[in-house]
């Protein structure tokens, strides 16, 4: 498989963090374990990327992008050790 190493500036990075109430949060259909939600707390970090490109090419030959990544504060409900 090729790997290959990326370069970027980060021109934009928000934190969004939220309560989230535990009873009425459901794991997606099909999540095996189900996890359950653990400490009430979720975010979502939006980021700004330029000048993205492989690393040793320059910079006028890079784009951006925008992503969000969510995450929440989970555990598992049950024992199965983790593989």
């Amino acid at each position: 498989m090729l790997r290959v190493r990326s370069t970027a500036t980060i021109a934009r990075r928000l934190l969004v963090n939220y309560r989230v109430d535990p009873k009425g949060w459901r794991p997606a259909p099909g999540a095996v374990p189900a996890p359950t939600v653990s400490g009430g707390v979720g975010g979502v970090c939006f980021i700004a990327l330029r000048h993205l490109r492989p690393a040793g090419i320059p910079l006028r030959w890079g784009f951006a992008a925008r992503t969000s990544l969510h995450r929440f504060a989970v555990s598992e409900t049950t024992t199965t050790p983790a593989m």
